[in-house]
């Protein structure tokens, strides 16, 4: 599985509390399991919630960004606040996590609830915030969520998220990101050289694959890599910078 995450180009970032990362920055993704960050690395992307606040401040002393992930798209049961999402906003189950469900972005009784989650990111430190699941429209949700529903609550959870001062990246949405480009700072993508659509980006990271085969399409496409399991540990495979 590929975790790639590309540089954007959000106009937002020309206020300086809004930071853009750079091409050249090395980036670290692990959800899972004791903190290991590698030697070098620039850039460190956590699960907010699991994250404190004093582990984000020791991080940034050190010189490294970072990026905090939260779910915008689904509702998964073991979060704090999984209580106060109505059984209304919650759908058909996310493939592969059968446990979580995903939300009627159409709703305005969601919007406060994320806010609260962006807030409470920014409350940590986060330098930016890295939301998953925004691309319900492709998917059997149970709503019949369209391409224009989507782009909508996209647009509207990233402009969220810089006025709490912080940078956004697009999770996945590769049919959108020509339409949000110009809305983020940054973008995460699963799987794209698995899938041959990579097209659509432009610089990062994957999950689970031989590196005989992954890292030289990584290295012709000019992104730095991190081959991991789907729970992105600590440990995995970095491709050679290209």
């Amino acid at each position: 599985m590929l975790l790639l995450a590309a540089c954007g180009g959000s106009d937002v970032s020309d206020d300086e509390a809004i930071w853009q990362p750079s091409p050249a920055d090395r980036w670290h993704i692990q959800y899972a399991g004791p903190l290991e960050v590698p030697d070098g690395v620039d850039v460190v992307d956590l699960d907010m919630e699991e994250t404190s606040a004093a582990v984000i401040s020791g991080l940034q002393d050190q010189g490294i960004r970072v990026v905090c992930y939260l779910s915008a798209g689904s509702w998964e049961p073991y979060r704090s606040d999984a209580s106060e999402f109505p059984a209304a906003l919650r759908g058909e189950a996310y493939v592969g996590f059968e446990d979580e469900r995903w939300l009627d972005i159409r709703a305005s009784s969601l919007r406060p609830l994320l806010t609260a989650r962006i807030a409470a990111a920014a409350d940590k430190g986060c330098d930016a915030v890295d939301p998953d699941n925004v691309n319900g429209f492709e998917n059997d949700t149970g709503f019949p969520l369209s391409a224009a529903d989507q782009l909508a609550f996209n647009r509207w959870l990233f402009a969220e998220v810089h006025d709490h001062g912080m940078a956004v990246g697009l999770k996945n949405d590769l049919a959108q990101a020509a339409d949000l480009v110009d809305d983020v700072e940054f973008q995460v993508n699963e799987e794209c050289i698995q899938y041959d659509d990579c097209d659509a980006l432009s610089v990062f990271a994957e999950y689970e694959g031989l590196p005989s085969s992954v890292c030289p399409r990584a290295e012709e496409l000019g992104f730095a890599t991190w081959i991991k399991p789907l729970d992105l540990p600590a440990e995995g495979h970095e491709c050679p910078t290209p």
